[in-house]
This record gives C-alpha cells, sequence and structure tokens, in this order.
C-alpha cells in the first residue's frame, strides 16, 4: 500500500499497528514499504530481511531492519526516504534498526548499527536529533552532517567527523563532544580512549578515502561523488595508501600483542 506524500512514514521495532490521518492502517514490519534504496553498488553486496539473504543491486529497495554486508574490495551507498546517505566500505556489516521519517518537525527516528567495517554517514533532511549510530561499545548522537565511523577486528570504534560534529558516548560510561576535522574513540571494553577528540590517525582518513575511491572507481559515482574523491589515477593512488595504512595499523597490533618479538 503506498502512502501520499506528508503523511508520516513509520516502521519501527515496536510497530504493531498505527493509524494514519488519513484513516488507513500502517502496514506491519513484514509488510513494510522501503525506507530507501541503493544508489550505488560495487562488487559483492547482500543484504538479510526476515531470514533471506539477497543481492544488494543498483535502484534495489532496502528494508527496515535489513542488514547490509559488504564483501572484499566492496562498497554501497544507500539514500534514505529522507534524504540520509549511508555507504559502507569493504567486509563492512550494518543493520537498519529503526526508521521512522515524519514530514513533518519532530517524530522521526533513524537508528543504524555498525556491527564491523566502516561507514560513512551523511545526514538528510530531519532535525539532526532523529539519528544516532550504534556499535557495539558506543552510541552516537548526530548534531552535524557527515562522519565515518569504524569498528575494527577488535571491536574498537572510531569516529571521524567530516563536517558537523557528534557526541560520542561509551559503553562504559562517558560522553564526547566531537567537532569537524576531529576523532573520537571507545576501546573494547567501552571506555573513552584518553586524550579525545584528536586529530584522526592515518588509518581513519584512509577509510574514508578508501570508500570514496571504491565507489568512484567503479564508474558509478554521481558528479559530487566524482569532484570530492579527483580522477581515477589519484583514486588509484589513494586507494593503495588506505590498504599501506591498513596493513601497518595490523602490523602494529602485532608487534605490541607479542611484546616486541
Amino acid at each position: 500500500m503506498r502512502r501520499r506524500r506528508g503523511q508520516a512514514r513509520a516502521i519501527s521495532g515496536a510497530l504493531v499497528a498505527a493509524v494514519l490521518a488519513a484513516g488507513t492502517v500502517e502496514p506491519s514490519p513484514t509488510q513494510a514499504e522501503p525506507v530507501g534504496h541503493a544508489r550505488q553498488v560495487v562488487r559483492s553486496v547482500f543484504g538479510t530481511v526476515d531470514a533471506v539473504r539477497r543481492p544488494v543491486v543498483v535502484d534495489g529497495d532496502v528494508f527496515w531492519r535489513e542488514q547490509i554486508e559488504t564483501g572484499d574490495e566492496s562498497a554501497s551507498r544507500i539514500v534514505f526516504l529522507d534524504e540520509t546517505t549511508l555507504s559502507t566500505g569493504p567486509n563492512s556489516r550494518v543493520v537498519i534498526d529503526e526508521f521512522v521519517y515524519a514530514a513533518g518537525p519532530g517524530g522521526g527516528r533513524v537508528v543504524i548499527e555498525l556491527g564491523r567495517g566502516v561507514m560513512r554517514f551523511v545526514s538528510g533532511i530531519q532535525p539532526s536529533s532523529t539519528y544516532s549510530v550504534r556499535t557495539p561499545n558506543a552510541m552516537i548522537g548526530v548534531r552535524g552532517t557527515d562522519f565515518v565511523v569504524i569498528v575494527d577486528d577488535s571491536l574498537r570504534t572510531s569516529v571521524f567527523v567530516r563536517r558537523g560534529a557528534i557526541t560520542l558516548a561509551a559503553a562504559g560510561g562517558g560522553e564526547l563532544s566531537v567537532g569537524a576535522g576531529r576523532a573520537g574513540k571507545v576501546d573494547a571494553g567501552g571506555h573513552l580512549a584518553p586524550g579525545e577528540p584528536s586529530a584522526p590517525e592515518s588509518q581513519e582518513v584512509a577509510a574514508a578515502t578508501e570508500i570514496t575511491a571504491l565507489l568512484a572507481i567503479s564508474g558509478e559515482a554521481d558528479p559530487a561523488v566524482a569532484a570530492e574523491a579527483g580522477d581515477a589515477g589519484a583514486l588509484s593512488a589513494r586507494k593503495a595508501q588506505a590498504a599501506a595504512a591498513r596493513a601497518a595499523t595490523a602490523a602494529s597490533a602485532s608487534g605490541a600483542g607479542c611484546g616486541g618479538c
């Protein structure tokens, strides 16, 4: 059932039934309308909803509670009904945990869960307070427009703010405000890292660059992404830099873990 433009669109975990202003009944989650669509898909991207796993395709719908997973050298860019953009990098897993779009002021809620990997989030036309991002050990409140979240193999959460600001709340207690050009981290135990916010580390910048590079190199990027990323030659170089930064970080972690052996 398709609703008229301007009516509240609500899809949430607590939903059983709701009545729209026109008197029609909101569909149940299993009958829900899409909450957005895949604008770009690079290589291996799969979605799982209602226990059904399927490939995510360009212009294909995405749904409430859908889990999106990317493989090696893969990426996706999803645009939601409220114009929020969610881009994911390689080996990442995100869940559209909640999506409530109210065309008027207030009432909306969007929660994205990043279980592993890297994602870039650009908020849409709803108020900033509508949006939040959850990781295994942190909750990110949005007070701006554009940021990158990384959950590494150790489950450390890193947030790099490109524009605007966020609030980073650690599961173990403590909250941090992070502005544009700065980064914040929560360790695997759910505690804020000392000395935060700080300048972003090289791997955080590299992860953000790699998403842009993959989407643009694919030849599917829109003009805004292409203009930001530069020409294909530069993108290839940035992609190599991102891979080198990840390898250096992994080597450093391995050395620390064995006491320099």
